[in-house]
Formats: structure tokens, sequence, C-alpha cells
């Protein structure tokens, strides 16, 4: 924040009490602190990146709509995934004695399908320390402030643009179901005898949590399943990066011929019959399936035999997976036994 001077030493204090707060819903809180290094006196928080992420307000409300062309109403179970995303926030938040003060459109960040996460907490506890309100009040306003937002969501109407709460709870109420327009309008509501609670909004809101629940265990297993087939990509990157410094080294310890002899021909012989394959009529076989059957029963070192065959067909071997595995293994080690001594730079085991 440029420009702030800080004016009591124990509002920088406020924020240590959100550093402790760690919750998917919350942007995390990392530091906070004042300098002099842009030639003012400015205050720097610190704060966890969520890259490509962007505000509820630019993904509900883009700069490029048509102002003739009429935006479609959002689901009623994306708003339902907010509201239970932001009370679970609210309730670590209120639990820790603290209060949001930041629920606005502007400042909670979509960082992936449906996944929000309440930014920009601490700030307001530290450039209004001063104003001495009491937890309770703002805790309330909370509650307001998100009703106000579900409200903007789903009647695709700015907050600075309602003026008429009721009249928007209304429109509200045509697009979505009376359990959803009850629990926006106990938001909005003053409290009648004692101050709402988010361990009470949780409840409320308990029917709805078993489908944002299975919402995040399918977007667990779709992570799982994607990282699975990475892990298996890196196997095989790291089996063609041996292959490759094993293959056509004309220089290993002052011997021309280090890749042509022993097992290392065979080596060579099997990166032709993955890589090198020709049909009939002498053109190029370009079969990814094969090259990724090979590599994968190569690292898992099967017993599967194969036929390999000199280009000249003058020699054939049958060996198998099993064998080429060790055969590159011990390829790969009297390689790093050759470099051992030679300098060692930037020199990384695989």
């Amino acid at each position: 924040m440029k420009g702030f001077r800080l004016t009591n030493e124990d509002a920088i204090k406020a924020v240590n009490s959100w550093k402790k707060i760690t919750h998917p819903n919350i942007v995390t809180t990392v530091e906070a602190f004042t300098t002099r290094d842009f030639n003012d006196s400015s205050l720097i928080f610190v704060h966890n990146y969520h890259p490509l992420s962007k505000t509820l307000a630019e993904h509900h409300f883009p700069a490029t709509t048509n102002r003739f062309s009429r935006t479609a109403p959002v689901p009623e179970k994306v708003l339902w995934s907010y509201l239970v995303q932001l009370s679970s926030a609210l309730r670590v938040i209120h639990k820790a004695k603290l209060a949001a003060r930041c629920i606005d459109i502007s400042k909670v960040i979509l960082t992936d399908k449906n996944r929000i996460r309440l930014s920009a907490c601490s700030i307001l506890d530290v450039i209004q320390f001063e104003a001495h309100r009491r937890m309770e009040d703002l805790q309330q306003e909370d509650f307001f402030h998100l009703g106000k937002l579900m409200l903007s969501i789903g009647t695709n109407t700015l907050p600075r643009n309602m003026q008429d709460l009721r009249a928007v709870l209304d429109q509200f109420g045509r697009s979505y179901s009376t359990d959803l327009k009850e629990r926006v309008d106990w938001l909005l509501s003053a409290p009648q005898t004692q101050f709402k609670t988010a361990e009470q909004l949780i409840c409320d809101l308990a029917p709805h949590l078993d489908d944002i629940l299975v919402s995040s265990f399918n977007a667990y297993d779709e992570a799982t399943t994607h990282l699975g087939r990475e892990l298996e990509n890196g196997r095989l990157v790291r089996l063609l990066a041996k292959l490759g410094t094993i293959n056509e080294r004309p220089e290993f310890d002052g011997d021309p011929n280090w890749s042509e002899t022993d097992h290392r021909y065979t080596l060579k012989l099997f990166r032709d019959y993955v890589f090198h394959q020709v049909d009939s009529h002498g053109n190029p076989v370009l079969d990814l399936g094969h090259i990724i059957s090979c590599l994968n029963k190569l690292d898992a070192g099967t017993d599967e035999k194969i036929y390999l065959t000199s280009r000249d067909h003058q020699s054939t071997f049958l060996v198998t997976y099993r064998e080429l595995k060790k055969q590159v293994q011990s390829a790969f080690s009297d390689l790093q036994k050759g470099n051992s001594k030679q300098p060692q730079q930037n020199n990384r085991g695989f």
C-alpha cells in the first residue's frame, strides 16, 4: 500500500493472528511489513500466490460483455458451492476471533472450476486498526456482505447498483429455489434476539455439503489421474535420457567403438527396433504406441523376448527386456564412472 504511514506499531501485529489461519478457501497471509524502498512510507502485505486466478467480478462481470446481450443466470449449484465455501471460511475466521471484512466480488478469487478463495484478509485490520470497532459487529457485517455477494452474482447486478435490496432479493427469488432465497434473506437480515454464527449457517447448509464433498473428491481423483500420467512420462523421459547418452558415443575412455561393443551394441539395435523401423517399401514406421509400449516394457524389465537384427541383417539377437534393462544400467554406470574422472560441473544423476 503506497504512501501509507503506520501510526501505531501494534497495528502490524494484527497480522500475526491471520498468519496462523490455513484454510482451502482463504488465501494464506504470509507477512506484512513497512518499507521505504519506494521513496515513501509503504505498507507491504505478502499473501500466497495463485497463478491464473481471477476475481468473481472479472469472472461474472466481464468488461467485454455486449450491453444488448442477456447474460445467462449462474447455475444454482454454483451459488450453493460459493455459499458453502465462504461459510466454511467464515467459520474458521470467526472461531479465531477475527472478521473477514473483505467479502466482495473484487476480493473473492476463482482459482479453479468453482473453487474460490477469500483474499485480502488482514489488510483492513491493519489500516483501520484505530477505528476500535467491536469484533461482534464486524462479524455480523461479514454475513451481510456474504448475502449481498450472493445477490450480486445471482441477479447479475453490481453491488453499487443494488439500492433496494428487497427488490433485488425478489428478483433473485424468481430465478432460484425458495431454500436458497431464504438462506440469502437470513444473511441480509439484522439479527433478532442473538448474533448470527457461522456454525449456525453451516448447519443450515448441511444438505448441500454432500454435493460439494462429492465434487471435491471427483476433482481429487481427476488430479491424481493426471499426476499419474505425468509420473509415467517422467519415467520414460529418464529412460530416454539414459539411452541417448549410451548410444553413438565415439569417445569413452579413448575407445571410439564404445557404443559398438558387447551389450552396448545390443542397445544400439534396440534403439533401431524402437525408433527406426521401416515397412516393406523402406518407408519409416511412425508408431507412437509401439514406442511407448517398448519403453514401458524396458522400464519394467519384463521377461518378454524380442528379436533384434542389425541393419545389414548379418547379426540377430534374441533377448528379453529384463536383460536389456540390466544392460542399460550397466552401460550407464560405466559412463558415469568414466565421467567421474573429469571435473564435475552441473552433474546430476538419473
